[in-house]
């Protein structure tokens, strides 16, 4: 296992300047470790490649080629990667040009994701050009502990995270083995008839519809084996990164994944099974489809012996072959040492074409919802055209805003019609492709321009959103906290282009289209707040249109009304105006639970005989509330949902007025938005907001319902018992005095705990004369 390097953070610089390096012959190094040269002008039309981009970000302030360079504390970027980086091939002018590695260098395993990510961020290439980059490979280690070091050890504050877990499917390959021989391609089925030969064609049609119904029967029993798939552990190493960032205001920066293309519509077309060749008295026979797969294996493993495809072939075998011997035939294989896995597929339920759907959908977006966290910014892909590409991962609803925001992962080639319409765009693409094509340059650094060329996926989009932070930390010479950077990105964000809906079903056909619809913060479910223009954040955070909040000194009114809800704001909207919005983040340190030790429901130490009389009455309904829902836990309590009220006085008059009520709640994130949109720009307007402490009001749901099932009283429809401010019932009126000191206990928590961070965006228009 490789030893994480251990640096003491007072051995990084504050400040430095440093120089360019020098043009010799019309050659220039292409960074001052490395042992390449190549032309001036070839260079500087090399670092303009994802400029397009860049601009599309609001990045106008970047210099073409640096003639400066000065580095502090705020351009550290840690970058964290599967596997090593020659950095002998970055793109740098700086004469102190270096990366800084937090583990040893692994020269037998680097690719060119990471020499990707690294050029994104930082380098001339990049968006930061003066970034200082640390690099970790994970190696062994767990990704929190790389974490760890670097925040720890190297003073770390910002990380990119171009990561994901690897689609299920394709892991089936290393993960699984024979109980019955050692798996070789050329191992037959000795059932089959040798003298059985299978026609070139069709080998390849059935490796096109074992491949499909392979990968569908693996999502289609995803629940039935997500324990062997170790789901909850990855759950738990996303949470456990996601709280450490939360606690320590760290910025993790993640790809959103690339999975949610995984599914094609194939595995739900009937056609896929409905074959004569697997029908028996005409119906679909799971011995039949055995029996054509054994063929199609024995005839394939000789014909692919002279392809020139046979790794790629090889592979694919080794992912078909163990699914489909589990699930329709001689069940030897285990996946991970576990002899369980597919033993409980139903392949009748997997017939019916609509249940196929509903458990391929549900099972892809839990897939790719494990990794989210409101600790952690996810970062979806756009095209071009700002609409989400069918790639990128998005997770089911009520987990929240992931992604988070968006920005460019398609490659250059798939976008080069839109960003062509621009001259200077098409100029530029046409001669770094040319150069590519016709460079003598060094084959190595030609093919990694290449890869940043067809560079694509989420891995793309997220070093652009960490480069963006990694700059406005630099200009303006600030560490910005999580809450900062959610309010900043959301905030300057244009919505994708894609029209979206508000709160409608969502389906197995809409997965890759580009159908969108709202989440209950005003977030999109593809795309998150859209993408972020660089120039915006900078604007906002120079305004004064920023505000902290210490919501205890909004006051107590909820603690002595029937309410949870507090008035954050009752004012006019000054001016005359189409489009208001106002975007909250909620920052903490830590929640009312933990502040309470509501987890320790045994030895709490707060509990006292003097003091304090309602806590041990709660500690007992969370133990109630989780036996009857073991589904339940503490992660799935919300912090708060904001209600805003607009209210037009129509004829200049306070007396006819129409009031309407915009709710941020999405369930599960610390940022909410609420948005306005007048057709007709609207002169004579007043709003009032209210903080809905939802965290406050889910524990004391939990409280009452219990008492309810303890005393067993017997609710009926509207009944007024179900309330804890209405109750009747004569042996619940003891505890409703807990219920105020429960809501006093809550302010405490918000004085000692909790901030808001508020920023609100009015567009104006130019007034309209009443005559």
């Amino acid at each position: 296992m490789n030893k994480l390097i251990l640096s003491p953070i007072y051995l990084a610089p504050i400040f430095s300047v440093s120089a360019v390096l020098p043009v010799v012959d019309n050659k220039v190094k292409i960074n001052k470790n490395s042992n390449i040269s190549i032309n001036e002008n070839d260079y500087k039309q090399l670092i303009k490649m994802y400029i397009p981009y860049y601009n599309k970000l609001g990045v106008w302030d970047r210099e073409k080629m640096p003639s400066d360079y000065s580095s502090s504390v705020y351009d550290k970027v840690g970058i964290i990667e599967v596997e090593d980086i020659n950095s002998n091939y970055l793109l740098s002018q700086n004469s102190d040009f270096k990366i800084i590695r937090t583990n040893p260098y692994n020269s037998k395993s680097y690719s060119d994701h990471g020499y990707a990510v690294a050029s994104i961020i930082g380098t001339d290439f990049g968006i930061n050009q003066d970034a200082s980059i640390y690099y970790t490979t994970l190696d062994n280690n767990k990704i929190i502990d790389s974490i760890i070091n670097l925040h720890k050890n190297f003073g770390i504050r910002l990380i990119n995270m171009s990561l994901g877990p690897a689609d299920i499917f394709g892991q089936i390959g290393s993960r699984t083995a024979n109980t019955l021989n050692s798996y070789k391609t050329d191992k037959k089925y000795d059932d089959v008839d040798n003298d059985y030969k299978m026609s070139l064609d069709d080998i390849y049609k059935y490796r096109s519809i074992f491949y499909n119904l392979s990968k569908a029967i693996i999502y289609f029993s995803l629940y039935d084996n997500m324990h062997i798939y170790g789901m909850n552990d990855i759950k738990k190493q996303y949470k456990a990164i996601g709280q450490y960032a939360l606690d320590n205001n760290i910025k993790i920066i993640q790809s959103s994944g690339n999975d949610n293309d995984e599914l094609s519509k194939t595995m739900v077309d009937n056609n896929l099974l409905n074959r004569p060749e697997f029908m028996d008295n005409g119906i679909i026979s799971k011995q039949k489809i055995y029996d054509i797969f054994k063929k199609f294996f024995n005839s394939a493993t000789k014909y692919w012996k002279n392809e020139n495809y046979e790794n790629y072939n090889k592979k694919t075998l080794a992912k078909i072959q163990p699914v489909i011997d589990n699930a329709l035939g001689n069940q030897s294989w285990t996946y991970n040492g576990n002899d369980r896995w597919l033993r409980d597929f139903d392949f009748s339920d997997f017939l019916d074409i609509e249940n196929r759907k509903k458990k391929l959908f549900n099972s892809l977006l839990d897939w790719q919802s494990l990794r989210y966290h409101d600790g952690i910014i996810s970062v979806g892909s756009v095209n071009w055209k700002n609409i989400a590409t069918n790639f990128s991962s998005y997770a089911k609803d009520n987990y929240g805003s992931f992604p988070f925001i968006s920005a460019y992962g398609n490659d250059l080639k798939n976008d080069r019609d839109e960003l062509s319409k621009n001259k200077y765009y098409k100029d530029d693409y046409d001669r770094i492709e040319k150069y590519i094509k016709t460079t003598n340059d060094s084959d190595e650094f030609k093919n990694k321009i290449s890869y940043l060329f067809d560079f694509r996926g989420t891995s793309k989009s997220a070093p652009m959103i960490t480069g963006l932070i990694s700059r406005l930390q630099s200009k303006l010479k600030k560490e910005l906290s999580i809450a900062d950077v959610k309010l900043l990105l959301a905030g300057s964000a244009n919505y994708s282009s894609t029209k979206a809906y508000k709160h409608k079903d969502f389906n197995f056909d809409q997965l890759t289209s580009e159908y969108e619809h709202w989440r209950h913060n005003r977030a999109k479910n593809k795309t998150g707040f859209g993408i972020p223009k660089y120039f915006k954040m900078k604007d906002i955070w120079n305004s004064d249109k920023i505000k902290t909040i210490r919501p205890h000194e909004l006051g107590k009114d909820f603690i002595n009304k029937k309410t949870e809800s507090q008035v954050y704001a009752d004012t006019a909207v000054q001016g005359q105006w189409k489009h208001w919005d106002s975007t909250f983040v909620w920052q903490q340190k830590m929640s009312f639970a933990k502040y309470w030790k509501l987890y320790n429901t045994k030895n709490n130490s707060f509990v006292s005989r003097f003091r304090n009389k309602w806590l041990p009455i709660l500690l007992e309904a969370i133990e109630y509330n989780s036996a009857i829902n073991p589904d339940w836990s503490f992660d799935h309590i919300p912090y708060f949902s904001i209600k805003a009220d607009m209210t037009t006085h129509t004829y200049m008059s306070m007396y006819n007025s129409a009031t309407e009520t915009k709710l941020g709640n999405e369930p599960n994130v610390t940022i909410q938005k609420v948005y306005f949109y007048k057709p007709i720009p609207i002169w004579n307007e007043t709003y009032k907001i209210f903080i809905n402490y939802d965290e406050l009001e889910r524990y004391l749901r939990i409280f009452w319902d219990y008492l309810i099932w303890k005393n067993n009283v017997i609710l009926s429809k509207d009944d007024p018992n179900y309330s804890y401010y209405y109750a009747e019932a004569p042996i619940l009126q003891p505890y409703k005095k807990y219920i105020h000191e429960i809501k006093q206990k809550y302010w405490e928590h918000l004085k000692e705990n909790v901030w808001i961070k508020n920023y609100a965006n009015v567009v104006e228009v130019e007034p309209v004369p009443f005559w």
